[in-house]
């Protein structure tokens, strides 16, 4: 095997194994923070066991969107202006945020423009540190 298969193999095994232990985070914690290195860890709720506007974007760095991860029952925050500020792609928020657009069903009759979002979505990556959390405390 040559080398550069060797890499991309070594890359594959990687991120294969920062997607496991980030699903067994997510699993057992009511919120955690994927970084586009690979790494995740737990975050502790410090008001009422919810999220604070300020907290996130303490943790973000900015303004952020929310996206619902329905198969997870979770919500996946994240920085709105990443891909403008240059933010590195991460894999495992691109891996759970495609999961979920690839569920969902484009309805029929809908016109260009809104076929093409949905088709543009389906392949967005997700830059920057993302936050996964149990619906119950972002709202």
């Amino acid at each position: 095997m040559n080398s550069k298969n060797q890499r991309v193999e070594a890359a594959a095994q990687a991120l294969s194994d920062n997607l496991a232990k980030a699903v067994s985070l997510i699993e057992k914690h009511s919120a955690v923070i994927l970084r586009p290195d690979g790494t995740s860890e737990a975050l502790a709720l410090k008001h009422r066991g919810r999220f604070t506007f300020e907290e996130v974007q303490e943790w973000l760095g900015g303004y952020y969107e929310v996206v619902a991860l329905t198969k997870l029952k979770k919500t996946m925050i994240m920085d709105e202006e990443g891909g403008l500020k240059g933010l590195p792609p991460n894999l495992a928020a691109t891996y759970f945020f495609r999961q979920e657009m690839h569920s969902r069903v484009i309805p029929d009759g809908l016109p260009a423009p809104l076929t093409a979002f949905f088709d543009k979505s389906r392949n967005q990556t997700i830059v920057g540190d993302v936050i996964v959390c149990s619906r119950r405390h972002f709202k």
